[in-house]
């Protein structure tokens, strides 16, 4: 399984744990961590660290430098919509 390139500022997507199909943003990379934020559960004050193996990015990208948790979760859920209007190109297939 390859890893994933993820930059900071990138919607992603969780692909396993307790947050799986969750929508959050990038914001941070550190060695072998992704740290994401939704401005609910995972502040931005005190994001998750999470795998980079279990994250898909979406291919949109947001301005972190002066957000907040509560701009945060609009734009989350905006993004959203945008991208499940989209085809699923980002996700990936599942054996049938």
């Amino acid at each position: 399984m390859s890893v994933n390139t993820v930059k900071a500022g990138e919607l992603v997507r969780s692909l396993a744990g307790r947050d799986k199909d969750g929508y959050f943003v990038a914001v941070s990379v550190s060695g072998k961590r992704v740290y994401i934020a939704d401005g609910r559960k995972h502040r931005l004050s005190a994001p998750k660290a999470k795998n980079p193996r279990h994250i898909s990015p979406v291919g949109m990208t947001v301005d972190t430098s002066e957000l907040g948790d509560k701009r945060l979760r609009r734009l989350i859920a905006q993004l959203k919509t945008q991208s499940e209007a989209e085809p699923e190109k980002h996700r990936p297939l599942k054996d049938g």
